[in-house]
């Protein structure tokens, strides 16, 4: 089959900046290219060529800056528009579907969801039935963010199925043989750091991870374990060091521990398995309905016992007890702190959590065995009869029209506002694609 995986606007594919989809992408792309004619469609990037091909995978980067969805959005229409696919799957952008269906109507499409994207303030509902219309299949990373769909729109629900993300299980090398014991020495050594004990934070610096309730948890920490240090590695943004007042508040909270806690900032992706090697735990302190962050699977590979929330999907991958420990009281820095003194306390626990954690990542999620999953779901999307063309799309929404007052009102909430503008902004280009793509076919018909 001739299969398209198309990337989102925020990093290029591989993941230079990062981003957890690209990272998904980059991954599964060489396994289906085993079999299959693949190509893979970003953003353009300044240390990425325009086109080439690796692993027997294509790559095309069009013009169009990371970040700039409009941008990117015309260029891929232009481009899907002149080749012929059998498949295209769409990461987490549900807006381009009908887009792209106008523009290769032969093609079955796939949506994959790495986040809530089918929610009201992602797409208006006067675009949902029909983009769920013209999908073959649609695929989620959790059982959350299929629910977030179903439940919204439960007559999708035969064309959901979870795929749980993956992880390079040679990448991030479990605790024990020479070579992570070779690499945790060197990390600990050039970070000055000998046998003091290591937590580990991985991800982006905003509110919803919640840094800053980990941050408050470190006092209490010290208290029982005077030595130990924090490590968190990420930025704001992918790919970028600038700050934001949010993280500006966060290096505040560091100053007063000191050495104790040490913020990297961005670091790219070949070299974040280094941490995990020289930690002894690892915290996913999200404050959000997290939809299953792709961390949890590389600190289980890294043998690490997890901290984790029951946020989102975070609970369907990491048992507490078996794996970690999965708090209810995510927003309590006490919370966290009771939870990592009781690994640091129990060593012989803490490296069964981390076993555990290891053999279920090579049992059941190495990107080999999410590249198979997906494959399945490809094909059978292959199989399927092609989508008719949609009627003529119309936005009856309020919200989107303006009925009902100023968005600027809404709910006296500015970044609600903000949110409503933005996709009032984003349905109309994608409804002046598809008039686009229309007329053009119409004039070649002509």
């Amino acid at each position: 089959m001739r299969i398209a995986l198309v990337s989102t606007e925020r990093s290029p594919v591989p993941p230079l900046r990062g981003g957890a989809v690209q990272t998904y992408i980059a991954e599964v792309a060489p396994y289906l290219a085993r079999r299959h004619e693949v190509t893979v469609i970003g953003v353009s990037d300044p240390d990425l060529p325009p086109r080439e091909v690796r692993d027997g995978v294509r790559y095309v980067r069009l013009d169009a800056p990371a970040g700039d969805g409009t941008a990117y959005g015309w260029a891929l229409i232009d481009y899907v528009s002149r080749h012929a696919f059998d498949v295209i799957e769409v990461f987490n952008r549900p807006l381009w579907v009908l887009p792209l269906h106008a523009a290769c109507p032969g093609a079955r499409l796939v949506l994959s969801l790495h986040n809530e994207m089918m929610r009201e303030t992602k797409i208006p509902l006067d675009l949902a039935a029909p983009t769920l219309k013209v999908l073959s299949r649609i695929v989620t990373v959790s059982d959350y963010i299929a629910r977030s769909v179903v439940s919204r729109y439960p007559e999708a629900a035969a064309k959901v199925t979870t795929l749980y993300s993956g992880v390079d299980v040679d990448r991030f090398p479990r605790k024990g043989p020479l070579r992570s014991k070779a690499l945790r020495k060197a990390m600990r050594k050039e970070m000055g750091f000998g046998d003091d004990p290591v937590i580990l934070y991985v991800g982006r610096l905003s509110r919803n991870k919640g840094p800053h309730v980990l941050l408050d948890a470190m006092p209490d920490v010290l208290r029982r374990h005077p030595r130990a240090r924090l490590v968190m590695v990420g930025s704001r943004w992918f790919g970028t060091n600038e700050t934001d007042d949010y993280v500006q508040a966060l290096q505040e909270k560091v100053a007063p521990l000191g050495e104790h806690v040490v913020l990297t900032g961005y670091v790219p992706y070949e070299k974040v398995h280094r941490y995990f090697a020289m930690a002894d735990v690892f915290v996913c302190s999200s404050q959000w309905a997290e939809p299953l962050a792709r961390v949890h699977y590389e600190a289980m590979a890294a043998g690490l016992p997890i901290v984790t929330t029951a946020r989102g999907g975070n609970p369907e991958l990491v048992r507490s007890g078996i794996h970690g420990i999965v708090l209810d009281q995510w927003h309590d820095p006490r919370a966290f702190a009771q939870a990592i003194t009781d690994i640091l306390d129990n060593p012989e626990m803490a490296r069964a959590m981390g076993k555990a954690g290891r053999k279920l990542v090579e049992r059941r999620f190495t990107f080999r065995q999410l590249a198979d999953r997906l494959e399945e779901v490809l094909e059978e999307a292959g199989e399927a009869a092609p989508h008719a063309p949609v009627d003529e799309v119309r936005l009856d929404s309020g919200l989107l029209l303006g009925k009902g007052g100023d968005p600027h009102t809404l709910m006296n909430d500015l970044p609600y506002a903000r949110t409503i503008l933005k996709l009032r902004q984003r349905t109309h280009t994608v409804l002046e694609m598809i008039h686009h793509i229309r007329v053009r076919q119409g004039a070649e018909e002509d």
